[in-house]
């Protein structure tokens, strides 16, 4: 009974080929698995095929073992693989002047070329300039962006990632035949990390020097709750519109809204007026965290002093303002 091979295996086994193992010279061997492989490919099992055809390459390199080898890969889903080792059957078959295998090369061409996938990958408008791009763990050049390359059918992961921001990775499914178009862009802005200055050797930092202070500590924090109201505010508000546009969208509100357009659109104004909130009190609190911030002592502060207030040395008072369908926060104080 002949060994049966996994599909991993298989495919594992022509990764192999394309990486370039090492030939060797055993024509008698290679010939040998090349009977086993057709044999395999004929009874319908080219996942168990095609370690037989890679290892006859391997062995005694012929465009014959190359197109075996690539008509299996077709049909358990490597098109890429396939159209690798078709196109180099087929200059193979050219250079040997053999009419026949090159007349089965370019059909096969022509087979895979229709099956194949392609997944054009381009930057959307808002994304930085430097972007980087990678798909499966490949990175793209720049010249790639924007082309339909070729892919296996399937799912794929693209990352799109830029200095200063947080990478965003992209889930897509590719069918048979399909062609589709991905806008990528990498995430958030990631805050800078703010270290604590080093002091001179042999003791303390002077009257003069300059220190990380806990009214820092609290700007930073304040800066920190406001970008997350921020964030929170914004996904409201495309909740908002996302319920709007489908009450619109279904029908539900044209001439006046029946029950499903009624609570689509009393949805709206909910993550509406949520989004509003969030969005007042993130900006209140990033502009409490910045003049904090500026307030903030340039000195040590002074043996004995009480620890971080909201009232602050510099008079300065954060005081919570709340009201129907806003919030915020109110700096009291002098400088």
């Amino acid at each position: 009974m002949p060994r049966r091979y996994p599909l991993a295996l298989a495919l594992a086994a022509a990764a192999t080929l394309r990486a370039g193992a090492a030939r060797a010279d055993d024509p008698a061997a290679a010939l040998e698995h090349l009977k086993e492989g057709y044999a395999l490919k004929q009874a319908g099992k080219c996942a168990e095929a095609v370690p037989h055809f890679v290892e006859s390459e391997r062995l005694a390199p012929k465009p014959k073992t190359l197109l075996n080898l690539a008509d299996c890969e077709r049909q358990i889903g490597d098109l890429v693989a396939s159209q690798s080792h078709a196109l180099e059957g087929r200059d193979r078959a050219r250079g040997l002047g053999d009419p026949t295998l090159l007349k089965i090369a370019e059909r096969q061409l022509a087979e895979v070329d229709m099956l194949l996938p392609r997944l054009t990958v381009r930057l959307a408008p808002e994304a930085p300039p430097d972007t980087s791009v990678s798909r499966d763990g490949t990175v793209l050049g720049q010249v790639s962006l924007g082309v339909a390359l070729p892919a296996n059918p399937g799912k794929h992961h693209v990352v799109a990632s830029a200095p200063g921001r947080a990478d965003r990775g992209f889930d897509v499914v590719l069918a048979v035949g399909a062609a589709q178009v991905l806008e990528v862009g990498p995430g958030e802005l990631v805050p800078v990390a703010l270290a604590e200055p080093a002091t001179p050797e042999g003791g303390p930092a002077g009257p003069g020097s300059s220190t990380w202070s806990g009214r820092k500590t609290l700007a930073v924090t304040l800066a920190g709750v406001g970008v997350a109201g921020v964030a929170v505010g914004s996904i409201f508000g495309l909740e908002a519109i996302n319920q709007n546009n489908a009450s619109n969208a279904g029908g539900h509100c044209t001439g006046g809204c029946d029950a499903t357009g009624t609570s689509l659109r009393n949805q709206a104004i909910t993550d509406a007026t949520a989004s509003t909130v969030a969005f007042g009190a993130g900006l209140a609190f990033v502009a409490a965290g910045v003049v904090v911030w500026l307030t903030a002592p340039s000195t040590a502060p002074r043996p004995g002093a009480t620890g971080l207030m909201l009232r602050l040395p510099a008079r300065l008072t954060l005081v919570p303002a709340l009201g129907a369908g806003s919030a915020g926060m109110a700096a009291l104080g002098a400088w």
